[in-house]
Formats: structure tokens, C-alpha cells, sequence
């Protein structure tokens, strides 16, 4: 027992879980997937109505594109006061909120769903200062775009920065994403500042490429301070 809450959970009895099956080469990169997310279009406004008040007590509420377009659109326009972070998943998924990208406190895309989302071409440093000036033009307070092993660009209005990445040896490519959106959340509960922010998502990132499984067991704020010190990031 990990202490996860469930209790809000939509339990189907019509299909399985979501699943999720990537293939890596010997570097440790997904050279390619498959994915089956029919479960989530069980997911219904009626459900979502009677989730209302576990939204709108909620501080943050994360938003990943595997979900039905109409489900997004609803909780965007009907939930104003949580703060929504958004999980983009690919690039053309995150077409679904490309239109209502204003109505998320945090966007992590990479540079391709960065290029889609705001229809700006990223080559240098300009573009992206560019094109997450877009993103906080549109109502966005914190932007991350992801660059692989190039490292991570945040703005926020205020600063906006480029943190290399620090050279690891990368044992699985997969969910580090989820990793790095994962910390984002916690630091906004921790009311940490962009900066600090963007270097702790990215040691837990890192966690998560260093080890064979999708979630590192050992996982934790301790252990990514730890590896913040380790590798220069802290």
C-alpha cells in the first residue's frame, strides 16, 4: 500500500486498463510504441459533474491529451479557479488544446509540440524565448519546454532560462516525462520558484532515465535533492 487515494477513480467493467508497451534500443530510446487508451473515453461529463467538488478544491489538476476532447474542453471552461498543468503526451495529441492552451497555469511540450501549439518554428534560443512569450501572452504563467539531452527552457514572465543537461547514461527514455510534469506539481505545492523548479523536475527526470523501470522505486525528495547535488543541479 503506497497511500494512493482512489477513491475517485472511474472503474470500468466494460474494458481494461490503459496500457502502454514501448520498445527501446541499446541506448535506452523508444524506437517504437503501442497504446491502448479506449478505456478513457468511458470517462463522461455526468463523471465529471460529479467530481466537481474534488476539482474545485483541488490546488492543481493535471491534463493529459490521451483524454476525449470534449471531457478537456469541459473541465477548462467549467473549473476556473484550479490550476490546470498540462501533460501535451505527443504532438499530435496536443492539438486537442491547442485553441484553450490559455486556460493552463503550466505546459511542459517538447520542442515539436511546442512548434504546434504556438505555430512558431524552434531553431535557436530566440525562437523559444518567442514562442513561450506566445504561450504567457495566452494567459500560461509558467512555460517548460522540454530539449532532450539538450536540456530544459523555462519562462514565466519574469526570467526565462536554458539548463543544460548534465551527461547520464540513459538505461530507459520512458516515463521520464511523466516524472519531470510529476515534480512540477509537487514543486508548486512546495511553492518553489521557476528556477528551483526546473532543476529538481529535472532530477527526477533523470531518476526515471537512470533506472529500468518506468517509476523509479526510489523515487522521492529526498533521493532527487540528492541527485541534484550529485550531478550540478542543485
Amino acid at each position: 500500500n503506497i497511500g494512493l487515494d482512489m477513491k475517485n477513480s472511474l472503474v470500468s467493467n466494460q474494458t481494461t486498463t490503459s496500457t502502454y508497451l514501448a520498445i527501446l534500443d541499446e541506448k535506452g530510446d523508444m524506437k517504437a510504441a503501442v497504446s491502448n487508451m479506449d478505456v478513457l473515453d468511458e470517462i463522461t461529463i455526468e463523471f465529471i459533474q460529479e467530481k466537481k467538488q474534488v476539482i474545485e478544491n483541488s490546488k492543481i489538476c493535471v491534463i493529459d491529451t490521451n483524454m476525449p476532447t470534449d471531457i478537456i474542453n469541459y473541465v477548462l471552461d467549467n473549473f476556473k479557479n484550479t490550476d490546470f498543468f498540462l501533460d501535451t503526451v505527443s504532438g499530435t495529441k496536443a492539438q486537442k488544446v491547442k485553441n484553450n492552451i490559455g486556460a493552463f497555469h503550466t505546459i511542459k511540450p517538447n520542442r515539436i509540440e511546442a512548434e504546434i501549439l504556438s505555430d512558431i518554428k524552434i531553431d535557436s534560443l530566440g525562437d523559444m524565448i518567442k514562442a513561450s512569450e506566445y504561450f504567457l501572452s495566452r494567459d500560461v504563467k509558467r512555460v517548460f519546454i522540454t530539449l532532450g539531452a539538450e536540456g530544459v527552457f523555462y519562462n514565466d514572465g519574469n526570467v526565462h532560462k536554458l539548463i543544460p543537461s548534465p551527461k547520464i547514461k540513459v538505461i530507459n527514455a520512458t516515463g521520464a516525462g511523466d516524472a519531470f510534469l510529476a515534480a512540477l506539481a509537487f514543486c508548486r505545492f512546495k511553492n518553489y520558484g521557476i528556477d528551483e523548479s526546473t532543476r529538481f523536475s529535472m532530477a527526477a527526470a533523470i531518476l526515471a532515465l537512470s533506472c529500468e523501470k518506468t517509476i523509479n522505486p526510489n523515487i522521492s525528495e529526498k533521493n532527487v535533492i540528492k541527485k541534484m547535488k550529485e550531478i550540478g543541479l542543485y
